[in-house]
């Protein structure tokens, strides 16, 4: 692209561009009609390949950018002094029965100016980073503005739908800059059956003045696959000024299930791919201190657990967030694989308590195995490694009850990874 063209095509314009991609992945302009010129920027950080694309390397670009990074860092201790007062305020959690609660604010206050580009868990997203425009009069770049800008995401326990919202503010002008820039933000779909409907602002004013965008992408119950009707989609949050061409700002991977096994909430939508701790086990608790107990041993000491040495001499145990292998959930219900495998885990266990046990006080006392019965790391396919204890009945039902419902909240299906951490 050469600067006449651009002197000749267009006088005065506005060059659209989104930045900061926290991931590092670079930003990309889909193709334009001929004719019609996007440039964008990798990432927030100088030196901007502006002057390189118009075949104008000038210092007054450089002097621009580096105003601009003092800008930034101005805007950026503001916003952190006002994200400490809602930091410490009063809060009341998140409500993991309804599923998600991030927010801009909820985003804003925890990672400032970014860049962040975090799954917080299975049901929460936040985005933050600095993003921004060049304005370019007559082939020139006269200005730069950047912004900070926002995306949370909310998954749901109750329904299959995500909601998104986009919000800009913090705008910081060096040089000469278009204040009356169009911008708006567009939510792409791949991958499943999902709809949406969504909003934006499309001027920079309206941004300034506190509107958001804001997406909700949902599936209908039976349009996905397998016993828990899963729909898996890909949005891909982008942005674009006065020239068309969208840019990147973030992408996210969704799951919607419509899970019959799931006594809380059959419908539910959560972030894809994220594999979640399980943190309800204490062996302080009056509970089910017992158990977390066994798990601990058997996750720290796996070669001093029951039964001994596997058949080649050595013993591991997976499910600790150290040991890097987590455990997979088998639902009995899924299908009729998945409910042999799980007889299959029961059958040996009994048998592996009866060989080395005995037998028990059954009123008082259970034999506990880890891992669980209910995933596919359990005894029928561990080659021995597994751990298997006499413990007192009440407190092994108790911790029975509490798996139950850590899978039901954060929706752990069949074939979904998790962790177990002990406190």
């Amino acid at each position: 692209m050469r600067t006449s063209n651009i002197r000749r095509r267009f006088g005065a314009l506005l060059l659209g561009l989104v930045a900061g991609i926290a991931v590092g992945v670079p930003t990309v302009a889909e193709a334009v009609p001929a004719g019609t010129y996007t440039v964008m920027m990798s990432d927030a950080e100088h030196p901007f390949p502006i002057g390189t694309i118009l075949g104008t390397r000038d210092q007054a670009v450089e002097k621009l950018a580096s105003a601009m990074k003092a800008a930034e860092a101005k805007a950026d201790t503001e916003a952190k002094a006002a994200a400490a007062k809602v930091v410490n305020a009063p809060a009341s959690g998140p409500a993991l029965a309804a599923g998600g609660s991030a927010s801009l604010a909820s985003c804003r206050a925890q990672f400032g100016n970014g860049p962040a580009n975090v799954v917080i868990d299975r049901f929460n997203y936040c985005h933050v980073a600095r993003c921004g425009y060049y304005t370019v009069v007559n082939g020139e770049v006269t200005g730069l503005t950047s912004y900070r800008c926002t995306t949370s995401g909310r998954g749901s326990n109750g329904n299959r739908e995500t909601l998104y919202e986009v919000g800009f503010d913090n705008f910081v002008d060096t040089g000469s800059t278009n204040l009356a820039a169009a911008l708006q933000v567009g939510f792409f779909l791949s991958g499943g059956r999902c709809n949406q409907v969504s909003h934006t602002p499309s001027l920079r004013a309206y941004w300034q003045a506190g509107e958001i965008a804001d997406s909700s992408v949902w599936s209908n119950p039976g349009s996905g696959s397998d016993t828990e009707d899963v729909t898996r989609c890909t949005v891909d949050v982008r942005a674009q000024s006065d020239i068309p061409g969208w840019g990147a700002i973030n992408t996210t991977k969704i799951r919607h299930d419509s899970t019959p096994y799931n006594a809380n909430n059959r419908h539910g939508a959560i972030f894809d791919g994220v594999t979640t701790r399980m943190v309800d086990y204490s062996r302080t608790s009056s509970a089910h201190g017992q158990v977390a107990e066994h798990i601990y041993f058997a996750q720290s000491q796996p070669q001093d657990t029951i039964p001994w040495l596997t058949y080649n001499g050595t013993k591991s145990i997976p499910g600790s967030v150290y040991s890097a292998k987590p455990l997979t959930r088998l639902a009995p219900q899924h299908n009729q694989a998945s409910t042999d495998r799980y007889t299959q885990n029961r059958s040996m266990v009994s048998s592996a308590c009866a060989a080395y046990f005995g037998v028990w006080n059954t009123d008082t006392t259970q034999c506990d195995e880890y891992p669980f019965a209910s995933t596919y790391e359990g005894a029928a396919g561990a080659n021995g490694n597994y751990s298997i204890r006499l413990l007192d009945k009440t407190q092994n039902l108790s911790a029975g009850g509490t798996l139950v419902q850590f899978y039901h909240s954060w929706r752990i299906i069949d074939g979904d990874p998790f962790f177990v951490d002990i406190g």
